[in-house]
């Protein structure tokens, strides 16, 4: 990586070697046999391999996916460019200084939308990689150092306009997840740096407990096509409410004070069907849900609570499904080809063996076109279309 950053036909050469490999691990080939079909020593085999497998890891996630550098640990727990793009736009015009860079991407896309940001990373090799990655994205006004935040913190220039951000790592194999464990602890780093600003951005983990978060912000729970994928808990002026839920790609927000709302079980649903968004649940923003949208509570289970409707929703955020047919199990499959059923998705509580010899039994028969989602409700199976 050394010659890499120094050698730019170096650079070049090498990323078309991981292309090769690339395409030689998805057809099936093994370190042995990459390293015969490259004709490269063992170690510098090993270090192509793992970077391949790394980009494939990356695509998706990545618009320039095929000429990052990463190691495997930082391709699966990277933040997403969705993402980077996201808070990149909430975080602006200050100057950033970021502890634990990792492979530098948040960092990146910060510098293009604040007046400076230093990245500091302790580990050599992640250096090296975040500012090969620098020179990929053609970073803005960006200085990534290796060293230690403590050892360094006296070295900045820190007050009210300077933002701290960490994506802390998260100790393997810890059954509940606490502030004074992830490394480095954002609240040795609220000790060191809170006296010269009030201005922290931390990436939590997800199913973090809100007792267990102890600092006072903003927890915004982040999606990406339905998924959570990030909690972030924005400090000082960063802070527009108590909680908070980004859908992502669609690009909705919603803020407020979290609730624990009562939820009654509807005796008869609408004509759809309506799934708020996983990160609203996470922000106890359901509430919001009931106020700004013609939807009324129908059904909960362990993971998700249901809605309904009479009319679809403009800009719902989540997902919405208009009810094609009702019907009992026995009379299932008949409903399912009367509805030009093609294939079945369900979309209620199934162990994983029983979800594909259900889906299987039911798809046997169909002939149909139409993608219909089964819902059930007590005893009575829905057959919806999603609208899209």
């Amino acid at each position: 990586m050394d010659r890499a950053l120094k050698d730019s036909k170096f650079k070049d050469l090498t990323n078309q070697r991981i292309g090769q490999c690339i395409e030689l691990i998805r057809n099936g080939y093994g370190l042995n046999e990459v390293q015969k079909a490259l004709s490269l020593g063992k170690k510098e085999t090993s270090i192509i391999f793992e970077l391949a497998h790394s980009r494939i890891n990356l695509n998706g996630k990545f618009q320039n996916w095929d000429k990052l550098w990463m190691d495997q640990y930082l391709s699966r727990y990277s933040t997403p460019e969705i993402v980077c793009k996201y808070r990149s736009e909430r975080i602006q015009g200050y100057n950033v200084v970021e502890a634990g860079t990792g492979a530098g991407m948040q960092g990146i896309f910060l510098s293009n939308t604040n007046e400076s940001t230093i990245s500091v990373e302790v580990q050599p090799d992640r250096y090296r990689m975040a500012r090969l990655n620098a020179m990929e994205y053609k970073a803005g006004n960006l200085k990534i150092l290796n060293g230690d935040i403590y050892a360094l913190s006296q070295d900045f220039e820190i007050d009210e306009d300077t933002v701290i951000f960490s994506d802390p790592a998260r100790p393997p194999n810890e059954l509940k997840r606490t502030m004074d464990t992830l490394i480095p602890s954002p609240l040795s780093l609220v000790r060191i740096f809170g006296e010269r600003t009030h201005n922290f951005v931390f990436d939590l983990p997800p199913q973090m407990e809100w007792n267990q978060i102890t600092l006072d912000g903003e927890k915004e729970y982040l999606s990406i096509d339905g998924s959570l994928n990030r909690l972030t808990l924005y400090c000082g002026r960063l802070k527009s409410s108590e909680v908070s839920a980004a859908i992502l790609p669609q690009n909705i927000r919603m803020s407020g004070s979290p609730r624990d709302t009562p939820f009654p079980e509807a005796s008869r649903l609408d004509d759809f069907i309506l799934i708020p968004d996983v990160s609203i649940a996470y922000a106890k923003l359901l509430w919001l849900i009931e106020e700004n949208y013609q939807a009324r509570p129908a059904w909960k289970d362990s993971r998700r609570r249901f809605y309904t409707s009479n009319a679809q929703m403009k800009d719902f955020p989540g997902e919405q499904f208009e009810i094609m047919a009702a019907s009992r199990r026995e009379n299932l499959s008949n409903s399912l080809m009367e509805a030009g059923a093609g294939r079945v998705i369900p979309r209620f509580s199934l162990p994983e063996a029983q979800y594909y010899a259900f889906k299987s039994e039911l798809e046997v028969n169909l002939q149909g076109k139409e993608d219909l989602y089964i819902f059930k409700k007590d005893e009575v199976y829905y057959l919806a279309k999603k609208i899209k």
